[in-house]
């Protein structure tokens, strides 16, 4: 067998592949014997036929066509192993340049080839910061209110202390182009007037409720109001919306106040206010932590993403594209429309909708590779019994035990592999996530140090154990 490689620049090679011509002839007859199972020959049992026969029968040419077939199937491992090609996927025939001697011209994706950046040299100041007493108060204000007793109320206006509910519509002024104006329309909404809760995240924006007051049932009014640095929609920061809304219901509100008992109403596991505000501070720590962490590995991973390069065939773009298509194909779905209406009315085809969001596509897959290879420098793995771990905890989580146990043996295992697989992949990006930290923040040449501290051996260490080893011979020879 003789090979010869040739690069192209879209991560693929061209092999021309020559083969002895007695490797043919071997084929040749395995080929005779497969079209003689497969077909009636007058005279013979199925597959008894000999060779001769097979050739006046069929021809020379359609054996000698099954037999190139049969040839580069067995072979082409073999190919890979001797180009030394590592492929992406399925490689494919340009053309049979030659039937005997047998030389094939092939086509092999290679397997992505990703350069890192120095990525373990970046560093990024970790600021997190603990929650504030203010951000537990407005937690607990709004437990007050939704533990609060009302009475619905026809015969005045609403005043300080009433919960409101309203009919409201908000619209974006001077959107941008392509931009869909209505944000929302005549979507429901509960406001509890009163200004000691008056504070930055109340929705839809700090002194919405002062418009409130002094309107009745059924009045109508719109406001407007520029999101600023004190309102908590980075989405809208600097937007000009308008707020149309119509009070539907008006209900006195009985607030309860904060002690020990108050706790207890909220969750009986909680004896006092204390524990409850303890509570508290510790899921806003957590949800905080996890927004600020989310943001940090993103901000970081975008500057290893940016300093890395990675090379991949088209073939890795096409499929890509298929699941980019698959996921729009869900969601037209969902919205319950058919997807040849869906490309009709958006007047497109499958292949404008993949070119349309090449460039997206091709970040995402740069993003992945870069993922994926940063993994593997860092040598992460996932420990199977943590897997393990976190597999029974989504079954019994999801509640899918009993259900695994009522389905055919063959669907409750698939479902059973893609929770596997999404459990393991869940547990190393977790890893990743917090390995990116480290190494930015610092922290991981310090880990690294200390366990390399663990692991040296001192010159006490060497004497001590050669003057066991010497004791233990001793008491052997006695």
């Amino acid at each position: 067998m003789n090979i010869t490689v040739k690069a192209n620049e879209q991560n693929q090679v061209e092999l021309t592949v020559e083969f002895e011509q007695d490797m043919l002839e071997s084929h040749k007859k395995r080929a005779a014997r497969k079209i003689a199972r497969q077909s009636k020959i007058p005279g013979f049992r199925p597959g008894k036929a000999p060779y001769n026969v097979i050739v006046r029968q069929f021809g020379e040419e359609v054996i000698i066509d099954e037999a190139l077939e049969s040839l580069l199937n067995e072979k082409y491992p073999d190919i890979l192993k001797e180009a030394t090609v590592e492929p992406y996927g399925p490689g494919s025939l340009i053309e049979i340049t030659s039937k005997e001697p047998p030389v094939f011209q092939l086509l092999v994706p290679l397997a992505p080839v990703v350069e890192l950046s120095d990525y373990r040299s970046i560093r990024k100041d970790y600021q997190f910061e603990p929650a504030s007493d203010k951000e537990v108060n407005q937690v607990l204000m709004n437990l007050q209110i939704q533990n609060a007793v009302t009475e619905p109320v026809t015969d005045r206006a609403v005043e300080s202390g009433d919960i409101v509910q309203l009919s409201m519509t908000q619209t974006l002024l001077n959107p941008a182009e392509e931009q869909e104006p209505v944000i929302s329309k005549d979507a429901p909404q509960s406001i509890y007037v009163n200004e000691e809760f008056d504070h930055e995240d109340v929705m839809p924006y700090q002194g919405f409720m002062q418009e409130l007051i002094g309107m009745n049932i059924g009045d109508e009014k719109t406001t407007t109001h520029t999101f600023n640095e004190v309102d908590e929609t980075d989405d809208l920061f600097e937007k000009e919306v308008e707020f149309s809304f119509t009070v539907k219901a008006i209900s006195k509100a009985d607030v309860p106040s904060l002690h020990d008992e108050f706790a207890q109403i909220v969750n009986p596991e909680f004896q006092t206010l204390d524990a409850l505000k303890d509570s508290i501070r510790e899921q806003v720590e957590s949800y905080r932590k996890s927004q600020f962490e989310n943001g940090y590995v993103t901000e970081v991973f975008d500057e290893i993403v940016e300093g890395s390069t990675a090379q991949y065939p088209p073939e890795l773009f096409h499929d890509e594209g298929h699941a980019y298509l698959h996921q729009l194909m869900e969601q037209v779905s969902r919205q319950g429309m058919e997807w040849e209406a869906y490309l009709k009315a958006n007047d497109t085809t499958e292949h404008q909708l993949i070119e349309e969001s090449r460039e997206d596509i091709e970040r995402r897959i740069k993003r992945a590779l870069v993922l994926e290879e940063v993994a593997r420098a860092e040598e992460l793995r996932v420990d199977p019994d943590e897997l393990q771990s976190k597999v029974a905890e989504t079954m019994m989580q999801g509640g899918l035990m009993n259900y695994l146990q009522q389905l055919p043996k063959k669907q409750a295992d698939d479902i059973s592999r893609r929770i596997t697989m999404d459990s393991a992949n869940q547990l190393l990006n977790d890893k990743l996530m917090r390995r990116i930290i480290n190494i930015a923040s610092g922290k991981q040449e310090e880990i690294e140090k200390n366990m390399l501290g663990e692991n040296t051996i001192t010159e006490e260490d060497i004497m001590e154990d050669i003057q066991s080893a010497e004791g233990e011979s001793q008491e052997e020879a006695e």
